[in-house]
């Protein structure tokens, strides 16, 4: 037989059938010159191989790519979109005016990945419900888990997407960052090579891919129908990889709002009479003072709004505009 090569993934697999069915039928014609002999019933195979496939009888490739796209949609949407969203505002020099509001850095985030946390949740259904009604694959576990899973899985994504805003100045930097993160992910996380076949450098670094670990987890919950019981570990590391992702965004996006507070536009740059355009050399002085001053900014109108919660909280506190007041 001749086989093409082209395609060695469709190559190795009609091989390793075309020789399977060459020795059976090698097999079936030297069973029947014996029988011919009339020495049949002495020679019988010593071995009946029965092979049962579990999870995947038809071995359909659809039902190991599609949960694996899920994946990749969540964190290539949600890290690019968070990117740009934060680098735009600081482009149109919106972010500034945040920073004269009340609201502190952590509401600020939050308030930023809301929408893209429920636009990663409709595509996560999108694509369930299009893998199940025209790939036909199966979901055997619990869905209620999955999403939730899926959801402990956009922390860690909605992180990398803030740390890179926090890197990144301009929108095309942003989606190049993005891209240079999902490249690994697409490599290296079992994706389309199995984790078993790699390198043993490469797969060390795979433990540092959080989706290495949700496509585990939602390949099992799909095919196998397992509870979270049996993904202890997986859970751990992306419970870990948001933590410190979330985090370490956090504390970038702060230091940033106060770089942007303390921005070259806002102070000073020239001295002198009639332009000259020298600058000034205790410039740098006055930028170390504008830092120290928007700090303690935030910190004053957090301790402000904690005192007017503990007030409002004591018995008999009326507020000042409120009917125990005297005209």
């Amino acid at each position: 037989f001749v086989l093409d090569g082209y395609d060695p993934n469709v190559a190795s697999t009609s091989l390793a059938a075309a020789q399977l069915i060459g020795q059976a039928h090698s097999n079936q014609i030297t069973f029947d010159r014996i029988e011919r002999r009339g020495l049949g019933s002495a020679v019988q195979p010593a071995l009946d191989v029965r092979a049962q496939v579990w999870y995947n009888p038809d071995l359909v490739s659809a039902y190991f790519m599609v949960p694996a796209l899920i994946g990749l949609i969540l964190q290539l949407l949600t890290s690019m979109l968070t990117a740009t969203a934060i680098v735009r505002e600081r482009e149109r020099g919106t972010i500034e005016q945040l920073i004269v509001t009340p609201i502190r850095s952590g509401e600020l985030i939050l308030g930023k990945i809301t929408p893209y946390v429920l636009i990663a949740f409709f595509d996560t259904i999108e694509v369930l419900v299009v893998g199940t009604l025209w790939f036909k694959v199966p979901i055997r576990g619990s869905l209620g888990l999955l999403l939730g899973l899926s959801g402990l899985f956009l922390v860690s994504s909605l992180g990398i997407g803030l740390v890179i805003s926090t890197i990144a100045r301009t929108q095309q930097e942003a989606m190049m960052l993005t891209w240079f993160t999902l490249l690994p992910t697409v490599f290296l996380s079992g994706f389309l090579f199995p984790l078993a076949a790699m390198p043993p450098v490469l797969r060390a670094i795979s433990y540092l891919i959080p989706v290495r670990y949700y496509l585990e987890i939602i390949r099992s919950v799909l095919l196998k129908g397992i509870g979270a019981a049996s993904l202890g570990q997986e859970i751990a590391a992306l419970a870990v990889f948001g933590v410190v992702t979330m985090t370490a965004a956090a504390l970038r996006f702060r230091k940033r709002l106060v770089h942007a507070a303390c921005s070259r536009s806002s102070l000073p740059a020239s001295t002198g009479v009639g332009g000259s355009g020298r600058r000034r050399p205790y410039l740098l002085d006055e930028r170390v003072r504008c830092h120290r001053r928007t700090v303690a900014g935030f910190r004053y109108r957090r301790e402000r709004r904690s005192r007017r919660g503990f007030r409002a909280g004591r018995p008999g506190h009326r507020s000042p505009g409120g009917p125990g007041r005297s005209g």
